[in-house]
C-alpha cells in the first residue's frame, strides 16, 4: 500500500507513519487553521490523542467535515512520506536510531541520558558519549551539563560537533532541526580542555560529575 494513499489507512496508520513522538503537538503540524481549531478545541492536542480517533469520531467534532478529515490525512501522508524518504537514504547507523530524534528536547535527566547515549554509541558512535554534569549528591547528577564524545575511550574528550546535538535535542519539526545526526565522523568537535581523570564520579556509565558532596 502507499504511504500515500490517504484514503484506506487508518489515522493511527498514518500518525504512526510520520515516525513522529505520540507527543508531538499537532499546533507544530502544517494543518489548515479550521482543522487546527477545531482539533484543539476537542482536545485533541497531541499525536497520540489523534491516533485514537478514526475517521468518524473526527467528523463527528462540531464544523470539521470531510475538508478538515482531508487536511488531516493529507498532511500526516506528507510526514510520512518524509520519513519513507529519510529512512530509505540515511545509513545502517541512523536506522537503529530514528526514534532517538528529539528525545533530549524537553530536557534530561541521568537516566534519559543513560539510555540515549548508550544506544548512539552501540549503534556506531566514532568513540564513547557521556555527559558531564556540574555535580553529584545523595539525589544524583544534576546542574549544567555537557554532551562530549571520547574519541579514544580513555579520555581524549572531544565536544560533539555535526548536526548530533541538533538532531537530539531538538524536534523534528522545528525548522532547521537536521533530519538526521549526520555522518558520525562529524560529530567529533574541538578538543575539551579536560580529561576524565580529572572527574571525581561517574555511574560506570554515560553520566559523569565536575565536583562531588
Amino acid at each position: 500500500m502507499s504511504i500515500t494513499d490517504t484514503t484506506s489507512r487508518t489515522i493511527a496508520n498514518l500518525v504512526k507513519a510520520t515516525g513522529l513522538p505520540g507527543n508531538t503537538d499537532i499546533r507544530l503540524l502544517d494543518l489548515k487553521p479550521l482543522a487546527r481549531n477545531c482539533l484543539l478545541r476537542e482536545g485533541i492536542r497531541t499525536l497520540a490523542i489523534l491516533a485514537e480517533h478514526d475517521d468518524l469520531s473526527l467528523t463527528d467534532i462540531r464544523i470539521f467535515g470531510d475538508k478538515c478529515l482531508a487536511n488531516v490525512r493529507a498532511v500526516l501522508s506528507r510526514l510520512g512520506e518524509r520519513y519513507a524518504d529519510i529512512m530509505q537514504n540515511a545509513p545502517p547507523l541512523y536506522q537503529e536510531i530514528a526514534d532517538l530524534a528529539g528525545a533530549l528536547r524537553d530536557g534530561y535527566d541521568q537516566d534519559l541520558i543513560a539510555s540515549v547515549l548508550a544506544r548512539v554509541t552501540e549503534a556506531g558512535a566514532p568513540g564513547y558519549l557521556l555527559c558531564v554534569w556540574a555535580e553529584h549528591d545523595v539525589s544524583g547528577y544534576g546542574g549544567d551539563s555537557e554532551i562530549y564524545i571520547d574519541g579514544n575511550h580513555g579520555g581524549g574528550l572531544c565536544h560533539i560537533g555535526g548536526d548530533l546535538w541538533a538532531w537530539l535535542s531538538q524536534h523534528p519539526l522545528t525548522p532547521g532541526t537536521p533530519a538526521t545526526p549526520g555522518d558520525p565522523s562529524t560529530w567529533k568537535g574541538n578538543r575539551a580542555g579536560f580529561d576524565l581523570a580529572s572527574l571525581p564520579v561517574d555511574d560506570g556509565g554515560h553520566n559523569f560529575a565536575r565536583t562531588t558532596r
